[in-house]
């Protein structure tokens, strides 16, 4: 009589697979790690899973599409402003990433793939995402809330802000109290605002911004200055 397969199983394994994978790595993490860290049989395993790759590859790909489901484009039309847009992309970032904090860990850091195409999935999701802060910042720009900056300049520069940030809370979390970054002691929802404000103005204070240059708040309750 064949087993039958249970979902919510699959999905224990793949949450104990993300711990085993985030403590050990890729390479020193084996089947026999993850049959033990779940309390199942060998043969338990092999119903759901015929390799640690396989595993591995699901357990990534799980984690990408919930964090790419959590990313979306800045829509002009929307009565939702471009800010608060922006502020619920980090929220949900920062969601998914709190709820698959071993797979952000993997994703985050120093990947140990099993392999090129492994990897070559997370560069594609990370290309995809720098190409929809592209189009953000395009559209920012068009309805005169980006200043007149290089548009891929802007792109990168947004992209690589937020992912190291990121990466800061989940990935260095751990030695937060050995450190002396006070960033790696707060909780995610406490970074939004200022992380917002640090796009948005940048590092200067009021006074020494160009003449005739307006604040971003003043922008985002009249785009047209």
């Amino acid at each position: 009589m064949a087993r039958t397969r249970s979902p919510n199983r699959r999905q224990q394994l793949l949450d104990t697979a993300a711990l085993v994978f985030a403590r050990k790595g890729y390479h020193n993490a084996t089947v026999a790690d993850v049959i033990e860290a779940a309390d199942i049989a060998r043969g338990t395993f092999y119903l759901y899973f015929d390799s640690k790759r396989t595993l591995f590859a699901e357990l990534l790909d799980r984690f990408l599409l919930a964090l790419r489901d959590s990313i979306r484009g800045i829509d002009v039309t929307s009565e939702t402003a471009p800010l608060d847009q922006l502020r619920e992309n980090l929220e949900r970032v920062l969601d998914v990433v709190g709820r698959h904090r071993a797979e952000a860990t993997l994703v985050l850091g120093n990947i140990e793939a099993p392999d090129r195409a492994v990897r070559a999935r997370v560069e594609e999701f990370f290309s995809g995402v720098k190409e929809l802060v592209l189009s953000s910042v395009q559209t920012g720009k068009e309805i005169g809330l980006v200043r007149q900056v290089p548009e891929d300049l802007a792109a990168h520069f947004m992209f690589g802000a937020a992912r190291e940030v990121v990466t800061a809370l989940v990935v260095q979390g751990k030695g937060a109290e050995s450190t002396g970054f006070p960033l790696l002691r707060r909780r995610a929802v406490d970074i939004i605002e200022p992380l917002l404000d640090l796009v948005a103005s940048g590092l200067l204070v009021g006074s020494l911004r160009p003449a005739g240059e307006s604040s971003w708040r003043a922008h985002v309750a009249d785009p047209a200055l």
